[in-house]
């Protein structure tokens, strides 16, 4: 029974490094809305999916210990950590009870930054379609649902670089 224990604070410590990882990324993505480096906006949102899906299979890898757990000892399956905890013995209670507060804290802040970061998004939205508007002589929309120009005509000439 034990060792059941040992692999579920296993992959809770797994997924806190992860946590760890996709909260310095979305950092890193903040920065880059609010500095407008759209390069690192672009590297930080890939790092950021990576990382989701490996918090997804670190999740799933997670619900199967619990699951494990569960009928070992007639728990029900999509029973919390703390009905677990109950059961374990006391060093690893205690690394249950540290590992599972280390990953609320970090999934409160990570919601946190992206809320934050949702809000710079459309920030810059906006900005981009004013800056359009202005660009585009005449209104409307330049682009279709699916990001191709509506009309590709000749662009709209802002400096004449003849002599």
């Amino acid at each position: 029974m034990e060792s059941l224990f040992l692999n579920l604070v296993r992959i809770i410590k797994q997924q806190d490094e992860t946590l760890a990882e996709l909260l310095n990324t979305a950092e890193k993505h903040n920065l880059a809305l609010r500095k407008n480096y759209t390069r690192l906006v672009l590297s930080s949102a890939n790092q950021q999916e990576e990382l989701s899906y490996k918090l997804k299979h670190q999740g799933r890898k997670l619900e199967a210990a619990k699951r494990q757990l569960a009928g070992e000892y007639g728990i029900a399956e999509k029973a919390g950590l703390s009905v677990f905890i109950r059961y374990a013995s006391e060093p690893l209670a205690t690394d249950l009870k540290k590992a599972s507060q280390s990953l609320k804290d970090k999934l409160l802040r990570l919601s946190e930054i992206n809320s934050l970061n949702g809000v710079l998004a459309r920030r810059g939205q906006v900005f981009t379609e004013k800056l359009l508007r202005i660009m585009s002589p005449s209104g409307g929309s330049i682009y279709m649902g699916s990001g191709r120009l509506k009309k590709e005509s000749k662009p709209l000439q802002i400096l004449d670089s003849t002599i």
